[in-house]
């Protein structure tokens, strides 16, 4: 069973997948740092972004973060990106499941790429937007104008999702809770 957690930047996803994985052992995987590690260097996903972004996508063989701290946070340029490396990372996540019979996959993508396809579990982190401001201001050295480019480039659909996890006090009953409902 794959099992996706979603939700806005500073939601706290890591935070519950962490959760998640330590009380019911897990094989955790996030997305994000697949794909800022492994995905984009491979060899046709580097041709592609190159071909579309430009040469100083890549610096001395590393990912621009400055070029692509301003491109990913543009509708436009989010979904381009997307289409390049979404097909390797669903190849990388279904050759995990094939070693994992549960697997806990962390990422802000589920619900708008093809990735909504091979989760068998969606569930929804929800967060106060005050809490997650503060967490993100910290995160972007009180960059405020960056924070709230990334709260607004993300939505998501709560039809689409199998559960919506409230990140509140009581989080750890709601994670007991789709736990045992999913029976894993």
């Amino acid at each position: 069973m794959i099992i996706g957690i979603t939700g806005g930047i500073g939601s706290g996803k890591s935070y519950i997948c962490n959760l998640i994985k330590n009380k019911y052992n897990l094989f955790y995987l996030n997305t994000d740092i697949i794909i800022q590690n492994e995905i984009m260097f491979y060899d046709e996903v580097v041709k592609n972004i190159v071909n579309k972004f430009g040469e100083d996508s890549y610096i001395d063989n590393k990912i621009n973060k400055v070029k692509f701290n301003n491109i990913l946070y543009n509708d436009k340029n989010l979904y381009q990106i997307n289409d390049i490396i979404i097909n390797p990372l669903i190849n990388y996540i279904k050759k995990l499941n094939e070693t994992h019979s549960n697997l806990l996959v962390e990422s802000s993508i589920i619900l708008n790429t093809e990735l909504y396809d091979i989760i068998d579990v969606k569930i929804l982190v929800k967060s106060n937007i005050d809490d997650r401001i503060k967490r993100l201001l910290i995160r972007y050295n009180n960059d405020i104008n960056l924070v709230f480019s990334k709260i607004k480039s993300q939505s998501f659909n709560e039809k689409l999702v199998t559960f919506v996890l409230i990140n509140d006090d009581k989080i750890n009953e709601g994670i007991e809770k789709i736990i045992e409902k999913i029976n894993i």
